[in-house]
């Protein structure tokens, strides 16, 4: 029920990239790239390129429609099968620095570390300088402080095969952050419409609360509006909270290990269901923290309780003095600077799950210490 009533809000707040639009136009936009290196090659090492993947010539020629990111994928460690020693290794270093600031600097120092004796900065120069006919640079020496011989052919499917596997690596650390992103904007947009709920329905209640027609005397509108405006001061925190964790998650780095569950990982966990759930969490730890300050139980805190709200009840309106039980404690609290720093701190009990767990545990050790 509360799903199909978020489904219009949850529309507006959807990322554009899970739409099929937006996953057409970053395909067009990639194989407008490999369109571009497909040019530089020769005639007959393209039309070999585009018959394995069944893209016809005509289609090419058309502006080079693909349907799918597979299918450009493939034909990306193609095209590195049909470049030159050079060009290869300039293909290298290149994918070598984006995978680089994908993984960060540890698992890069991993991965250099795991390399052949044939990949090494020294013998890839060599390679270089045959091939355009320079002077070599020396290599390392033997014990015996002669110069190793260079095994080109093995040197250069080392290269190729280094290539296609960071370029794989990336394609798929890149598909994997997409998904990541996908899945985080997707739940972005339920927690906006949450938000968005949340606020609508404050709105509504302080409108129907301020229109409302009281007949006891001396009872105002304003006696609820507190203990209204914490309620909603602890959804919104949660809100806030759910907002920075999803953000958080999308700056986090990717690693040899990941896959998609772990892309699609924030989206999984964190459902509509579970998202209610921490906002009636926050409601109800901000009616906590209200109690404990009209009670003024903050006070046992010492120094600390000093920058705790302490609510008085309102006591000098007919309404208040009368026998009225536990209503007392919403409609009788007086109007001081002491019900901003409640909401204040209602925000706080929201947005920080342990705020109120913690606060409770120091009071429950300050009683114990007392006793002693």
């Amino acid at each position: 029920m509360a799903h199909n009533f978020l489904k219009p809000i949850d529309a507006i707040f959807s990322s554009p990239i899970s739409s099929s639009n937006g996953k057409r136009d970053l395909v067009d936009k990639l194989g407008a790239v490999i369109h571009a290196d497909l040019l530089f090659l020769n005639k007959m090492d393209r039309e070999e390129i585009l018959d394995q993947v069944c893209v016809s010539l005509e289609s090419f020629s058309q502006g080079f429609q693909v349907g799918s990111l597979s299918t450009l994928w493939s034909i990306e460690l193609l095209i590195i099968n049909k470049l030159k020693p050079a060009d290869l290794v300039a293909r290298l270093w290149a994918v070598r620095k984006k995978f680089h600031s994908q993984v960060g600097d540890d698992v890069y120092r991993t991965y250099v570390s795991s390399l052949a004796d044939e990949l090494t900065e020294e013998k890839i120069k060599i390679l270089i300088a045959t091939e355009f006919s320079q002077q070599a640079p020396k290599v390392e020496a033997d014990p015996n402080n002669k110069q190793l011989p260079v095994d080109f052919i093995r040197l250069k499917d080392a290269i190729l095969g280094d290539t296609i596997s960071l370029t794989r690596q990336t394609q798929r650390l890149g598909y994997y952050k997409l998904l990541r992103l996908e899945s985080i904007y997707k739940v972005k947009g339920n927690i906006l419409g949450v938000l968005f709920s949340v606020l609508l329905l404050m709105a509504t209640s302080l409108l129907v609360l301020y229109h409302y027609n009281f007949s006891e005397e001396d009872l105002k509108p304003q006696h609820f509006t507190l203990v209204i405006l914490t309620i909603f001061s602890g959804m919104i925190g949660s809100c806030m909270s759910l907002l920075q964790r999803t953000e958080k998650a999308s700056g986090a780095p990717s690693s040899f290990t990941d896959n998609v569950l772990d892309a699609m990982d924030i989206k999984l966990s964190m459902s509509l269901w579970y998202i209610l759930s921490l906002i009636f969490s926050g409601a109800i730890f901000a009616m906590i923290f209200y109690l404990l300050a009209v009670s003024g139980t903050f006070t046992l805190l010492g120094m600390l309780g000093n920058l705790l709200p302490i609510l008085v009840l309102h006591t000098d309106s007919g309404v208040c003095d009368e026998s009225i039980g536990i209503r007392a404690l919403f409609m009788c609290v007086e109007f001081e600077k002491s019900n901003a720093l409640m909401l204040v701190w209602a925000f706080m009990a929201g947005f920080a799950e342990r705020l109120v767990p913690d606060t409770l545990d120091s009071l429950v050790e300050k009683a114990k210490k007392a006793k002693m």
